[in-house]
């Protein structure tokens, strides 16, 4: 499925922006940090997006709410707990490895999309047949 596979790329490409939030950690310029963690804060837009689409091209159209909101849920678990790590890390040693985590995580992310996603057998199907 092209869709799914354009989708997939775009993921790539925005985990490369996201890095930019690595640096904006050790800088000592302010307005240098606040263009690094924009530049990074929008390949979290572009990849978010990609990223709550999936389900519609993955899944039958009557499960989709339910993925979608098994993953919102997971998501929002994930969400609380980075922020008790994040206000650890930040007490026990500097900015730097909530940071580093924010910058690389998405990575390993975008390695997972790449292995486990592929496109569903019914679209293959429905290709094969036009």
């Amino acid at each position: 499925m092209p869709v799914v596979r354009a989708r997939k790329w775009v993921c790539v490409a925005s985990s490369l922006p996201i890095l930019a939030g690595i640096p904006a950690a050790t800088t000592h310029n302010p307005y240098f940090a606040v263009i690094l963690i924009s530049i990074a804060v929008w390949g979290y837009a572009s990849w978010s997006t990609m990223g709550l689409t999936f389900p519609s091209d993955l899944f039958p159209q009557d499960v989709v709410a339910t993925v979608t909101g098994v993953s919102g849920l997971g998501a929002g678990l994930a969400g609380a707990a980075y922020t008790l790590l994040v206000g650890w890390l930040v007490d026990k040693f500097s900015y730097f490895p909530a940071f580093f985590l924010a910058g690389t995580v998405p990575l390993l992310a975008t390695v997972c999309v790449l292995a486990i996603i592929r496109a569903p057998q019914h679209a293959r199907v429905e290709q094969a047949v036009r």
